[in-house]
């Protein structure tokens, strides 16, 4: 049986382009300054994820994913009665009467994860995730991959 490559190096370097693109856009990310640090030995890293990969070895600290932060999502504020508040004061003496308790925070929480989970994400988006999102109905429009023929 002939062994087939599911990707290559050239695959690693464009799932890494894609990370940063989508990292580098996302205003609430944190991992730019992992960039930052992985782009500085960026040819080492990525033989050596190919290698880790390729032998099967994805273990250690580079594909833990122990952690996350929080960042804001939406606030309701719950003393107005379900009408839409805007909160502006003109005055520094009417910001006094706003009430903290009454807004309820949501949060969204991020996964705090290494560059070369990432790229394996972005790799599995790339390689299998088009496989199922062509499987889908036209008529769903979230999350959906985007198609550029080259």
């Amino acid at each position: 049986m002939e062994n087939k490559k599911l990707f290559s190096k050239k695959d690693l370097y464009i799932a890494y382009k894609k990370v940063k693109f989508e990292l580098f856009n996302d205003k609430n990310s944190v991992a730019t300054l992992k960039l930052y640090e992985y782009e500085k030995n960026l040819n080492s890293n990525i033989d050596s994820l190919f290698e880790r990969i390729k032998d099967g070895n994805l273990g250690g600290k580079n594909l833990e994913c122990k952690s996350f932060f929080e960042i804001p999502k939406s606030f309701n504020n719950t003393s107005t009665n379900g009408k839409d508040a805007i909160h502006f004061f003109s005055s520094s003496l009417k910001h006094h009467d706003f009430v903290p308790e009454s807004i309820e925070l949501k949060f969204r929480k991020v996964i705090d994860a290494e560059i070369d989970f990432h790229i394996i994400s972005a790799l599995w988006i790339l390689k299998i995730g088009q496989f199922i999102d062509e499987k889908f109905d036209n008529n769903i429009y979230g999350s959906r991959l985007t198609r550029i023929k080259l």
